[in-house]
């Protein structure tokens, strides 16, 4: 049986085709959280770096986790850095990627939604919230994360390749 997929089989539109214009690819990453785009002291569980993603053509999707022992000592935005694949730069002005994530810490932080944004040519996450329904969104800051959080999420970007 042939016909169109919409472009994910093969040219000539063969169902049962395996061909993925640009590719199939999966495999592990270790991502990584910085504030103000430094770790200094960070520490980090036994399990707490943990990266997978499937890459079909230039879409990439992520699923991550980071979990903290000690937060160290930099300051700033939070940033989930070591995506696999660097962010396309096509979107002048704006985030080209979208993440949902769960956030834990034990600081006793009151966040109101948190998730993550794809920055353009870039291999990281900046990690945005608000502090209350309806508020503006923030970047998250050191100052809203204590030495145990956790941070786990799904987020799907264009990649440049």
């Amino acid at each position: 049986m042939s016909g169109d997929v919409g472009g994910v089989g093969s040219k000539s539109g063969d169902i049962g085709s395996t061909e993925i214009p640009g590719g199939y690819e999966t495999g592990n990453f270790t991502p990584s959280l910085t504030f103000g785009q430094n770790a200094v002291g960070i520490t980090y569980t036994v399990a707490g770096q943990i990266g997978r993603y499937t890459k079909i053509g230039r879409i990439v999707h992520v699923d991550l986790v980071v979990q903290l022992t000690d937060k160290g000592s930099s300051t700033g935005n939070v940033s989930l850095q070591g995506l696999p694949f660097t962010v396309h730069n096509d979107m002048t002005g704006w985030e080209t990627g979208f993440c949902g994530f769960t956030f834990w810490s034990t600081d006793g932080s009151s966040v109101y939604g948190l998730w993550a944004v794809a920055e353009n040519a870039s291999t990281y996450l900046d990690v945005r919230t608000q502090t209350a329904a309806g508020s503006t969104a923030i970047n998250l800051m050191n100052t809203h994360v204590g030495d145990a959080c956790y941070f786990a999420g799904t987020c799907v970007y264009r990649a440049t390749e």
